[in-house]
C-alpha cells in the first residue's frame, strides 16, 4: 500500500528529487515555475510513499477550474511541455501505482489528469486504457566508442558528411547575441512549418531558462561563412541532455 502526498514549495520539491538522482531538467522546480509563469497554473508534485520513503514522484501543473466554489474548488493536472514522467525508486507497475492515487486525487477534488511519460525511463510501461503511444522519440547514448555518423540513416549521415566538408563553426554561448540569434531563427523556423501558436515560446520563458541553477542550458550555433544557420536552445541535468528547442536558416 502507498500514501500519497502533494508538494508544491520549492524545499520540499528539491528535496523529493534529491532521492531520484535521474531527474531530468523537465521535472526540476525552476523549469516549472517558469513554465507556469509563462503558462499560468502553479508547479504540482503527486508523491507515493512506502514504509516512510519516497518510492514515486510526478511532476505536474495544477490548474483550478473555473466556476467552482473555494470551499470546494476543482482542479485539473497537466504536464509541462517536455518529457517529465514518473521518477521511479523501486520496480513497480504503473496500474499498481495510479489505481492507488485515484482515491488521493479524487479527494482532493482532481477532475482528471495529464501526464506525458519520459521516452527513457518509463518506456517499459504497460500500454492500456490510461497510456498511450503517439510517436517515438530519438534518445542517443553517449559512448564515446561510438562513431554515431555511422548508425544513422543513409541520407542522414550524407547531410551531416556534405555539413562537414563546409568546415562550420560550432560554439555554444549564452550572450544576449547569442540568444537573440537563437530566437530568431527558431521563430522564423516555426513561421515556415507552419506551426501552431503553441509552439511559440516567450521570449523571457526561454531566457529564464539559461540562468537556472538546478539545471545547465546553453545555446548552440553553427555559423558558415560568417553567418548563423542554425541555432538549438539544449538542456543537461544528471545523465541526461536534451535538445529543447531550434531551427535552421532555408
Amino acid at each position: 500500500m502507498y500514501s500519497f502526498k502533494s508538494i508544491t514549495t520549492i524545499s520540499e520539491w528539491k528535496n523529493v528529487l534529491n532521492n531520484f538522482p535521474n531527474s531530468d531538467v523537465f521535472h526540476s522546480w525552476h523549469y516549472h515555475k517558469e513554465y507556469t509563469n509563462a503558462f499560468g497554473g502553479t508547479p504540482w508534485m503527486l508523491l507515493a510513499i512506502k514504509n516512510e520513503k519516497p518510492v514515486m514522484a510526478l511532476t505536474l501543473v495544477r490548474q483550478e477550474i473555473k466556476g467552482t466554489s473555494k470551499l470546494h474548488s476543482s482542479f485539473d493536472l497537466t504536464s509541462v511541455y517536455g518529457y517529465t514522467g514518473m521518477l521511479i525508486k523501486e520496480p513497480t507497475s504503473y496500474a499498481s501505482i495510479m489505481e492507488q492515487a485515484r482515491n488521493y486525487l479524487k479527494s482532493l477534488n482532481c477532475v482528471s489528469l495529464f501526464a506525458r511519460m519520459h521516452p527513457i525511463y518509463n518506456e517499459k510501461f504497460e500500454s492500456g486504457s490510461d497510456i498511450h503511444d503517439i510517436g517515438k522519440t530519438i534518445g542517443i547514448r553517449l559512448n564515446p566508442e561510438v562513431n554515431r555518423i555511422d548508425t544513422y540513416r543513409k541520407s542522414t549521415r550524407y547531410d551531416v558528411r556534405k555539413l562537414i566538408k563546409l568546415e562550420p563553426t560550432i560554439s555554444f554561448d549564452n550572450s544576449d547575441e547569442a540568444f537573440n540569434e537563437f530566437y530568431n531563427i527558431y521563430t522564423s523556423t516555426m513561421e515556415s512549418l507552419g506551426a501552431d501558436s503553441f509552439y511559440y515560446f516567450d521570449r523571457e520563458f526561454l531566457k529564464n531558462l539559461l540562468h537556472s541553477t538546478e539545471f545547465a542550458a546553453a545555446i548552440g550555433l553553427i555559423t558558415l561563412n560568417g553567418i548563423t544557420v542554425s541555432a538549438g536552445l539544449f538542456t543537461s541535468r544528471g545523465k541526461t541532455a536534451q535538445y529543447f528547442l531550434g531551427g535552421s536558416l532555408e
